[in-house]
């Protein structure tokens, strides 16, 4: 055997940090990805890339960033539930459930506002027809 041959008497141990380092650096590739926005790059490394809290969450960022807040939430999930103490996807849950009140209360209050100046615009109309109907 040669002296830069892989030798088949590797322990478990270093072959799972060298797995280990291969999934960091995967991993750390894809965030360089996103955060350059080649979404689509950095999913198809992460799909190749075992599925762990860490690569569910930059995957549910990704949707963050390309509008995909329903996609986005079902990650957080699974990410949660693969490590349910993780602080960092508690809170992007948390921030994303209230962006989507707060997205819910400006539409309503959108709405609102339109409606109360169809009115003004529909009494302002009356009152000019009154008006006219007045002068004639």
């Amino acid at each position: 055997m040669t002296r830069f041959s892989l030798s088949h008497e590797l322990s478990p141990d270093i072959f799972t940090r060298v797995v280990e380092y291969k999934d960091r650096l995967t991993h750390a590739r894809a965030a360089e990805l996103a955060l350059a926005g080649r979404f689509v790059e950095a999913e198809g490394l992460l799909d190749r890339h075992p599925l762990t809290a860490d690569s569910l969450d930059l995957l549910a960022r990704i949707q963050v960033r390309q509008g995909r807040l329903d996609a986005a939430r079902q990650l957080w999930q699974q990410a949660l539930s693969l490590n349910e103490s993780s602080p960092a996807v508690r809170e992007c849950l948390t921030t994303l459930e209230r962006y989507r009140t707060a997205r819910y209360h400006n539409h309503l209050l959108r709405w609102r506002i339109s409606l109360g100046v169809w009115l003004v615009l529909l009494m302002l109309l009356a009152w000019w027809i009154i008006q006219q109907n007045q002068s004639s």
